[in-house]
């Protein structure tokens, strides 16, 4: 089975169009430290300090039910899931991850996500921010889990040139 969109339930599918909502709603909204200036405009976690200060963030990849309920249960309190208002419906074995960088319209995010189904296979969903503020969505893109990337001989890159120029 290729790892393809067909891999998705139908809840891993609404998982995703949740999570893609939550990242434009929190980046339409206007945030404010606490002295009550706006920020620039971001993707979720970007209030946090750390987040706010490196420009970038990375949730890493979610637990499944195998670690257990309760750490389970536990995650989806975390600033990013909560900012997104994402939270899947059922215990399970499907992973998600979501990394913000950017400020105004250098913005973006890639929202990943691995199926119960094929959970060595990733998918990810992305979107940036044009000039106008637009958000513009892309993907699914699909990529191999890193634990299974596998690069023969023939596909490295070569460090001779392609051509050689007279």
């Amino acid at each position: 089975m290729r790892c393809t969109v067909a891999l998705l339930s139908p809840a891993e599918q609404r998982s995703v169009r949740v999570a893609r909502r939550g990242a434009r709603a929190y980046f339409v909204a206007d945030h404010y430290d606490v002295k009550g200036f706006l920020l620039a405009k971001r993707f979720p976690p970007g209030n946090s300090k750390a987040a706010y200060q490196a420009g970038r963030f990375d949730s890493k990849w979610t637990k499944t039910c195998l670690a257990g309920r309760p750490a389970w249960n536990a995650q989806w309190n975390a600033d990013v899931w909560r900012a997104l208002q994402f939270r899947p419906a059922s215990c399970g074995r499907t992973r998600y991850r979501f990394e913000s960088w950017g400020r105004n319209t250098d913005a973006g995010y890639r929202f990943s996500i691995r199926p119960a189904r094929r959970p060595r296979c990733a998918l990810h969903f992305s979107a940036t921010v044009d000039g106008e503020y637009g958000i513009v969505t892309a993907g699914p893109t699909v990529a191999p889990a890193p634990a299974t990337q596998h690069v023969s001989p023939a596909s490295r890159p070569s460090s001779r040139p392609a051509f050689r120029s007279p």
